[in-house]
């Protein structure tokens, strides 16, 4: 980082190089028909002129720097990395998939996992959840000789009792939620669910931990509170305007309210992390890239919605979890928000022809007017903040991870 010393000694240097000395003021003030009187007047105003300006400018250079940093300070002043909200930790929607991956990822670290899901149907189907349950179960055994334990709790974020029983019986020191209802089509025929669910049930829930005295939650957030715009090109910061366009995307803007204004009730450190589009192995049946892999290897037409050139920021899954991860060993003394991203966004016919490439196959289209709800054109996300923050980064490209979706895919059905 630069020191402010180091501006002001850059500063006085430029001014001492664009002093009388200097060779390009002494030739740019040469004028024919002057006096040497003159010359040496002209000179003067023009040196002072130029250092004044310069001086502004650095100036005005030195105050942008301070504000950066006074900026980028105000999200790191008070962090700290510490693993003591790891010792136990609560996955809400913890056999999903983001969840239950998130939930492994613990597991691997020696932790002490408490899962609380309700184990619906709304997008992965309670079958799906079951397998991913005794998977969290098998990796429990596995990592048992560092620590790792697993307890799976039948639950509803909107039942208040059951919550703050289940963060007793557990002594829960720190608290990942990833639960909730999460499909956008879905939600404008079923806006009540929504709403329910994500706004409220948020509450709830961040009630409880706060009441329970757990002071550190890692919070899903998702792209749909930004909605659409006007252009692909449009960055995405974590300050940009909300405007969803399906009752989901409005009911995460709500539920993003929520944490901030429990976070300043309780005390909590509670740091957002936005989830843009996400795939891999257990990834979401409603989802396009395992829609795509299932349907061209069993050659099954793919509905494309409108003409294909919608695009969305691709992340692994195991970029994902990473974020989850550091965020929750890196509190930052209250509330902060990140957004994860990618360098890329990707067309849907680009995706399509990723997929047709890794499988070796050629998809079957089946042409379809896109549905209402749906976003467009999404912007692009930064990342800027969490990278600086947080040390995070995405590692994993689009066609990498197709690739190793795909595997998964095979290696889990053998017979295609």
């Amino acid at each position: 980082m630069v020191k402010d010393e180091e501006i002001k000694e850059s500063s006085n240097h430029t001014l001492k190089t664009l002093s009388s000395d200097s060779p390009k003021v002494k030739e740019e003030s040469w004028r024919d028909g002057f006096e040497a009187g003159d010359h040496e007047d002209k000179r003067s105003e023009e040196v002072k002129r130029r250092q004044g300006f310069l001086s502004s400018l650095l100036s005005s250079t030195f105050c942008c720097i301070k504000e950066k940093r006074k900026e980028q300070s105000r999200f790191n002043a008070n962090a700290f990395y510490t693993e003591e909200y790891c010792r136990c930790v609560l996955v809400t929607g913890g056999v999903g998939f983001v969840g239950s991956h998130i939930a492994e990822a613990l597991l691997k670290e020696g932790r002490k996992v408490v899962v609380y899901d309700i184990f619906n149907s709304e997008t992965t189907v309670s079958a799906e959840k079951q397998e991913n349950a005794n998977l969290l179960h098998k990796t429990a055994a596995e990592y048992s000789n560092i620590g790792a334990t697993i307890s799976i709790v039948h639950g509803d974020i909107r039942d208040k009792p059951k919550i703050i029983q289940t963060i007793q019986d557990f002594g829960v020191t720190g608290a990942i939620h990833v639960g909730g209802m999460v499909d956008d089509r879905r939600s404008v025929t079923h806006p009540e669910e929504y709403i329910d669910v994500n706004i409220r049930g948020t509450a709830i829930l961040l009630d409880a931990l706060g009441k329970c005295g757990v002071k550190m939650v890692v919070q899903a957030s998702t792209r749909s509170v930004f909605g659409q715009r006007t252009n692909n090109g449009t960055i995405l910061h974590e300050t940009a305007d909300r405007r969803p366009i399906n009752p989901y995307g409005a009911t995460k803007v709500g539920a993003d309210a929520m944490a901030h204004c429990y976070c300043h009730l309780h005390g909590m450190n509670l740091s957002l992390v936005r989830i843009f589009a996400t795939y891999g192995p257990r990834g979401r049946p409603d989802m396009i890239p395992r829609i795509l892999i299932e349907n061209i290897v069993n050659d099954e037409p793919i509905r494309k919605f409108g003409k294909g050139d919608a695009t969305r920021t691709w992340i692994y899954i195991s970029d994902i979890v990473s974020a989850f991860m550091v965020a929750l060993k890196n509190p930052q003394g209250g509330y902060a928000e990140f957004n994860t991203g990618a360098p890329n966004s990707t067309t849907l016919n680009e995706l399509i022809e990723c997929a047709e490439v890794v499988i070796g196959k050629k998809a079957i289209i089946d042409q379809c007017p896109v549905p209402p709800g749906d976003a467009h054109t999404v912007g692009h996300p930064s990342y800027e903040r969490i990278e600086k923050v947080l040390g995070w980064v995405p590692k994993v490209n689009v066609k990498e991870g197709m690739r190793l979706t795909y595997e998964d895919y095979v290696k889990n059905h053998p017979s295609n």
